[in-house]
């Protein structure tokens, strides 16, 4: 298993970029928040889970994961665009929730169906291979130290097609979608 480190920021509407680590301490990337507009920066001090976007860049930025949400009042959507040197993909992640307290969003990349899901009272998120059943990739928090509440591990499965960025991405927007 390849594993990744990064901490999330203790206020939910930071902008500031989170580094993502590898096993090694050396940094491969970073996340962070978006706003498009001034306006959806202040709506999201007003209204919960008014904008959810966010931008994922590896260290020499030849990768860049962008995703932006599609309103809906039924559903929540985002369209993720993922632009490296060799390709433009671009994806939709679906939020398919009955309840808050319990997420389940799915989307589909490079042939593939995935599921992420967050069971009731256990703080690990998992990224499910549909065809197979097989967890891809499986983030948890490191400590329950009430310090140390906001660091994360990825564990991402050596033979997965979905590479650290996808996952980190996937994750910090139900992160961000059912806090």
């Amino acid at each position: 298993m390849n594993t990744f480190h990064f901490q999330k920021p203790y206020f939910r509407l930071s902008t500031s970029p989170i580094i993502i680590r590898d096993n090694n301490q050396v940094e491969i990337g970073k996340v962070r928040r978006l706003y498009y507009h001034r306006v959806d920066q202040i709506m999201s001090l007003f209204i919960d889970r008014w904008a959810i976007d966010v931008v994922v860049e590896s260290k020499d930025r030849v990768i860049r994961i962008q995703s932006k949400r599609i309103s809906s009042w039924l559903r929540n959507k985002w369209t993720i665009h993922i632009q490296d040197q060799q390709q433009h993909v671009s994806f939709q992640l679906e939020d398919h929730s009955m309840v808050r307290m319990n997420p389940h969003f799915v989307f589909q990349l490079r042939g593939k169906s995935y599921s992420v899901k967050k069971k009731f009272a256990n703080r690990q998120v998992t990224i499910l291979d549909d065809d197979s059943g097989v967890a891809v990739a499986v983030i948890y928090y490191e400590s329950m130290l009430p310090i140390q509440i906001t660091r994360m591990t990825l564990e991402l499965k050596e033979d997965s097609s979905l590479s650290p960025y996808e996952a980190i991405c996937v994750y910090y927007i139900l992160d961000l979608s059912i806090q």
